[in-house]
């Protein structure tokens, strides 16, 4: 049976928080997402351990696995 994919479409503009693999943090604004759960973001900035931000700009977060995302206020 197919597992339900998570709906992204209400974050779609908005900033998101998400940690990826090697606790890796970045926050952006949610540009756009295929069904593989790969995610575009703009304005990204990657957190490093320290607090130390560095501007990414524009990035695809490739989803072999299931990041972990929240919204920004």
């Amino acid at each position: 049976m197919p597992q339900a994919q998570p709906e992204l479409k209400k974050y779609l503009d908005k900033r998101l928080f998400v940690q990826l693999n090697g606790s890796r943090k970045v926050i952006g604004v949610l540009r756009g997402y295929d069904v593989f759960l790969n995610i575009v973001l703009d304005e990204a900035v990657e957190e490093k351990p320290g607090g130390e931000k560095v501007r990414i700009g524009m990035c695809v977060c490739s989803t072999t696995f299931k990041p972990q995302c929240r919204a920004e206020c």
